[in-house]
């Protein structure tokens, strides 16, 4: 009797938006091994940072992995890409809009991308008042990757501090 009763509150849903969960709330969760965007190197749901001296790629990374997404690709040099929304939010402080689109179109390499696809991408040229205007953003649509380039002209906090980047 008490499996069945278990079972029937199985498929309710699991807020994975709150901090706090019960091992009840644990247990029902559908995942049995950890989600990836990327397969094995970029999890979902998670932080991940992509450093590097200047003009050694991260960019152009980036923007190749963002295009692969909008497009719905299910493949990204090689490795599995597991698409939900095929959306992507870009924040880049570094670059303008003229910078952007002119790397894109040298990625896209004469491709125009459809309306639709397009549309699936958006980018904030300016670190002002980022952390707002990204939350609004993701209210109002869900992204499959947030990228923030450059975290240092978003983060108000000490780079080098472990609980300071942690609680950011």
């Amino acid at each position: 009797m008490e499996q069945e009763l278990n079972e029937a509150y199985m498929d309710e849903p699991v807020d994975l938006t709150k901090d706090t969960f019960t091992l009840y709330e644990l247990q029902r969760l559908k995942d049995t091994e950890i989600p990836f965007l990327v397969d094995t190197i970029l999890p979902e749901r998670a932080i991940t940072i992509l450093s590097g001296d200047s003009d050694t790629g991260k960019s152009v990374f980036y923007t190749q992995l963002s295009i692969a997404i909008i497009e719905g690709k299910t493949e990204f040099l090689g490795l599995k890409l597991q698409v939900k929304h095929k959306s992507v939010l870009i924040i880049n402080s570094e670059d303008g809009a003229v910078a952007i689109s002119v790397r894109i179109k040298k990625q896209l390499q004469g491709r125009l991308l459809s309306r639709e696809d397009s549309l699936r991408m958006n980018v904030i040229t300016s670190s002002y008042d980022a952390l707002t205007r990204i939350i609004k953003s993701l209210k109002e649509s869900p992204v499959d990757l947030v990228v923030i380039d450059a975290l240092s002209d978003v983060f108000e906090y000490d780079l080098n501090s472990s609980s300071s980047t942690r609680n950011f």
